[in-house]
């Protein structure tokens, strides 16, 4: 009988302590880090656990959450607000709906598979020389072939043009190229400077820098104001690129004709003003005695510059508001680069990013905001180029970058500028033949890789290609 009380008296034992020292469950862990998991969960897994689990789901159903969340997303390099778009975080459900899918697009893009898209055609009823996507991916910025500079609604069911002003002049040819300065909290205008890249020696070519804003009313409308009009000083040479700032703008430019077998870069810095007397004046720095360079502004008052051979940090030294500054060089590493193929800068909380290629690579340029640290330079993945690829075949993001390839195929490489590890580094090859019936892809348009839209030029000179992520 004594056996039978202690086999008796061990069960219970073992029943009370099996209750009260129970295995340790996630959902035992304090409320602040749960709150950290779930911010760190993709967008699948989120979705789960917010619609499965009663404590998670009262943890993700805070306005603080998703504010955190949404904070988390777009403090990542390169995130543009969307231009002419109303707010969508006024409410709380707008700011749900808003990080959900800002979530699920940058995972669309990380996801270990190739990207999926929803396709349409978007017809014109004019004839394009240029164009670039806006922030936001439904505004299309343009140059017409009889020199009209206009808007068109990608996501409109019926082509809609807004047109601004005309780019011809009596002096001068059509600007078809274009440069835009975006500020970070903008939702209702930007910068844009239209220029073209040749300038012969007995003709001076203009560099025209315009605002364009949202007019208030029930219908959309545009205006466009004149910022300044610089007339370059009549010398043979070819603009690599041309960058805006608030205050400054900034060009490169290989010039013709020194009498010298070489062509030597210079770099061209001066602010702009619709004083015109401002405007003219300016400094110069040759950089290179041959090849290519490619200027871009950088936080706290500085400029970076890519070469060849070289990545290049200089201060702009201001003296007083009445002088041109200096430029004092802070930094020169030796890099091989391939400027012509470069992304903008991708600015986030610590760093400034950019995207390049050279030779059948895909190379990630780092530049810390402290003066004092050096630039870096890394591979991040091969990526192979057809012989005649163009810099109108390219098109960089800070999540994912496109390549036109050839009749109707793109690569998209896609990777984590936030993170230090290259091993995020992915490239896929899509086929577009089936979705481009009867029509062949020319070149690229756009990318806005954070609303997940690659906008291609289709046959002809009318009609864009618009992929959507799903």
């Amino acid at each position: 009988m004594l056996w039978l009380v202690s086999l008796l008296f061990a069960y219970l034992k073992n029943r009370y302590l099996r209750y009260v020292l129970r295995p340790p469950r996630l959902l035992d862990l304090p409320r602040e880090i749960l709150f950290d998991i779930c911010l760190r969960l993709d967008y699948r897994a989120l979705t789960n656990i917010h619609q499965t689990c009663k404590t998670f789901h009262g943890v993700t159903s805070s306005p603080y959450f998703w504010t955190t969340l949404c904070t988390m997303l777009e403090s990542r390099p390169g995130f543009q607000q969307s231009l002419f778009e109303p707010d969508p975080k006024k409410s709380i459900d707008g700011l749900e709906r808003y990080t959900r899918n800002l979530l699920r697009i940058h995972d669309g893009w990380l996801a270990s598979s190739s990207p999926q898209f929803r396709t349409r055609q978007v017809n014109s009823k004019f004839s394009w020389y240029s164009y670039e996507v806006l922030p936001g991916g439904r505004w299309l910025f343009g140059v017409h072939t009889d020199g009209r500079a206009c808007i068109l609604d990608l996501n409109a069911e019926r082509a809609t043009h807004h047109i601004l002003l005309k780019t011809s002049h009596p002096q001068d040819s059509i600007l078809p190229v274009i440069k835009f300065f975006i500020k970070e909290d903008s939702r209702s205008s930007f910068r844009v400077a239209l220029y073209k890249k040749e300038c012969w020696d007995d003709e001076s070519t203009r560099i025209c820098i315009y605002q364009i804003e949202q007019q208030i009313g029930p219908k959309i409308r545009f205006r466009a104001t004149t910022l300044a009009v610089i007339w370059d000083c009549p010398r043979g040479h070819i603009r690599s690129c041309v960058e805006l700032s608030e205050r400054y703008i900034v060009q490169c430019c290989s010039l013709l004709n020194t009498g010298r077998d070489r062509k030597p870069v210079m770099l061209q810095l001066r602010r702009y003003s619709k004083d015109s007397t401002v405007s003219e004046r300016y400094i110069e720095k040759q950089l290179v005695d041959i090849g290519w360079a490619k200027a871009f502004f950088l936080p706290n008052d500085r400029i970076g510059v890519v070469t060849r051979a070289s990545v290049e940090i200089y201060s702009i030294h201001e003296t007083s508001s009445s002088r041109m500054p200096d430029l004092v060089l802070l930094h020169r590493i030796p890099a091989e680069c391939n400027p012509t193929f470069s992304s903008r800068p991708f600015t986030g909380s610590c760093r400034t990013h950019l995207v390049g290629i050279r030779q059948d690579v895909v190379k990630h340029f780092s530049i810390s905001h402290d003066i004092t640290i050096p630039p870096t330079v890394e591979t991040m993945g091969p990526l192979k180029f057809k012989p005649n690829y163009t810099t109108s075949h390219t098109k960089f993001g800070p999540l994912a970058s496109v390549y036109f390839q050839d009749e109707n195929e793109i690569d998209i490489a896609t990777y984590d500028l936030s993170s230090s590890q290259s091993s995020n580094f992915r490239s896929f090859r899509l086929n577009l033949s089936d979705r481009c019936i009867g029509s062949q892809v020319i070149t690229l348009a756009g990318l806005d890789d954070h609303n997940g839209r690659i906008v291609l030029k289709i046959g002809g000179k009318f009609s864009f290609f618009v992929m959507d992520i799903i």
